[in-house]
């Protein structure tokens, strides 16, 4: 369990680490005045659904410790 909850926390990391390089390179290309190359990349939807699926991954993360704190209480009764 603690195993799947680290995996998960490390795709949280990697999912954040995306989003800040993509707003990074909307920031450069809107200061350019490169709107149509970032709606032709489609960055402000991909940056959307990273922050969509590191919200639902932390949800998982959540459930799955208090899955575990409640499978710990039952064995130390």
């Amino acid at each position: 369990m603690k195993e799947l909850i680290r995996s998960y926390e490390k795709s949280c990391e990697m999912a954040m680490k995306r989003i800040h390089e993509l707003t990074e390179l909307r920031n450069y290309l809107r200061k350019k005045g490169c709107e149509s190359r970032i709606t032709e990349l489609g960055l402000d939807r991909r940056i959307k659904l990273l922050y969509d699926e590191n919200l639902q991954m932390k949800e998982v993360i959540c459930y799955l410790e208090s899955y575990a704190r409640r499978l710990n209480s039952r064995a130390d009764s």
